[in-house]
């Protein structure tokens, strides 16, 4: 039985969503405690509660303590299980936060299996599916996706779609260097709004971008949904690499708000050094931990979550990973298996 400190680190849902990745692909369980010990809300939330219950349905596992505000969990998984799955979060909980949780597992399953998540497509603190397609999945590969209809907050009723052919083999990451820039390519998106609304983010997002001499497109898209919600999503596509950057509207926050805050978070990633985006640093680590070989990548900012993952992966794995670079400065990963 591994035994993980829940509060160490970055102390949040990270911690318990690689841990359940590991165990399942691992086989080896795993007793969790002071989960989110030091967040306003302690111990378990809806939405990481399904993370619990994916992983749980993956492996067909015994679990013990898994209730709303349980800061203790024993996880203890029987096996790998490819299936048609599905998960309700009930609230605006991340679709993409509980699809990270079983992606490597269905995505090496040895069979076809599928994922439905209900729940926020587009919401705070968590990558929306946007990012998770365009940027995520298109580096790491081993899953498609689809969005079935928008999630925002406080609404939630969003829903993705995931298809696995169980057969992926990750493959070591070497992203050292990003490349030229090829250029920037985004989305604004809206929802039982305006479109008026999402035109002027498009505009504004399109202004700040061509006022620095940068080729970028903005498309437009009217996405289904069950409550009002709109954004802004944009990639930097690099010859080795790419980058997302999103921002959310919100009630009271203005269009031009909403453009300014993913295209500064463009610029200011395109005017550093790095491969890799500090979410997709992080996202990276799992893959390139189970991949043969050694993985190398740099990124513009080393944080928390990078640090901490590295913790829980070692936990597991019988892997060396070097993180080199101070946090909050660019770094580089080595993953060596």
């Amino acid at each position: 039985m591994i035994e993980i400190d829940g509060s160490r680190g970055e102390g949040g849902g990270q911690v318990l969503r690689t841990a359940l990745s590991l165990s399942v692909l691992s086989g080896k369980p795993f007793r969790i405690h002071g989960i989110r010990a030091g967040r306003k809300v302690s111990g378990l939330r809806p939405q990481h509660l399904s993370c619990i219950r994916a992983a749980g349905a993956v492996s067909r596992a015994n679990v013990a303590g898994d209730v709303v505000g349980s800061g203790e969990i024993v996880f203890e998984p029987s096996g790998l299980f490819p299936g048609e799955h599905k998960v309700d979060v009930g609230t605006a909980g991340s679709t993409s936060l509980v699809f990270q949780a079983v992606f490597l597992p269905l995505a090496r399953a040895g069979g076809r299996s599928s994922l439905t998540v209900t729940g926020g497509t587009h919401v705070r603190w968590s990558p929306p599916f946007h990012y998770l397609r365009d940027v995520f999945l298109a580096t790491v590969d081993g899953a498609s996706v689809r969005l079935v209809r928008a999630g925002y907050y406080p609404a939630g009723g969003g829903r993705l779609h995931a298809e696995f052919t169980g057969s992926f083999e990750p493959v070591p990451f070497v992203l050292e260097g990003r490349g030229a820039l090829l250029g920037v390519r985004g989305v604004s998106y809206h929802s039982k709004l305006d479109r008026a609304i999402a035109e002027r983010t498009r505009r504004a997002a399109l202004k700040l971008l061509r006022k620095e001499g940068l080729d970028a497109e903005v498309e437009l898209a009217e996405l289904p949904a069950r409550a009002p919600g709109c954004g802004l999503h944009l990639v930097a596509d690099f010859e080795r690499t790419r980058a997302g950057f999103s921002s959310l509207g919100e009630r009271g926050k203005k269009a031009e708000r909403v453009a300014k805050e993913a295209a500064n978070d463009a610029l200011g990633f395109i005017r550093s050094d790095g491969a890799a985006d500090p979410y997709l640093a992080d996202q990276l680590l799992l893959p390139a931990a189970c991949a043969r070989g050694e993985s190398r990548y740099s990124t513009t900012r080393v944080t928390r979550h990078l640090t901490t993952n590295a913790r829980v992966v070692g936990s597991f794995l019988d892997v060396s990973i070097e993180i080199r670079g101070e946090e909050g400065e660019p770094g580089q990963v080595v993953v060596r298996t």
